[in-house]
């Protein structure tokens, strides 16, 4: 085989693996969230708790107002105690709280199942953050939302 022709198909082998390597190690650093960035030595970052409430609406359920209740089925996670993680727009965990104990309520004829949540040390600066409860995927959420009250729904 000629030298040129070698030489360029070790090339192209070359940049076809960077590549492989590139795309493989970008693909697992978004799956794998990361902790945030350690702080300098004597600074401070400004932190918040954020606060909100999941609700899950249940059809038909016949419960007072205020008893205790939980996730089924495919939100069968959704219980006291379940993860609540919140992330920056790349991915990276910043801090975890928790579900409170869940009850049920009926807004506006609806019927429901409410879980409120807070999550302490959250870093102030992102524009953008991702929420997520339990096993699904993050929701995002704007910063001025996220330093209010934060409402997520499985329904309406």
């Amino acid at each position: 085989m000629p030298t040129r022709t070698r030489t360029l198909m070790i090339a192209a082998a070359v940049v076809i693996a960077a590549a492989g390597i590139t795309a493989g190690w970008f693909i697992a650093g978004r799956n794998d969230p990361q902790p945030p960035a350690p702080v300098a030595s004597g600074s401070t970052v400004s932190t918040f708790t954020m606060r909100g409430a999941f609700t899950l609406f249940v059809a038909g359920a016949k419960l007072a107002e205020g008893t205790p209740c939980k996730g089924t089925g495919m939100y069968d996670d959704m219980q006291e105690g379940t993860a609540v993680k919140v992330f920056n727009d790349a991915g990276g965990l910043l801090a975890t709280g928790s579900l409170r104990r869940g009850v049920f309520v009926a807004p506006q004829g609806a019927t429901a199942c409410k879980f409120e949540f807070s999550v302490a040390g959250v870093p102030e600066g992102p524009l953008k953050y991702g929420v997520a409860i339990g096993g699904h995927g993050a929701k995002p959420v704007t910063s001025e939302l996220a330093r209010s009250w934060v409402f997520f729904s499985d329904g309406p």
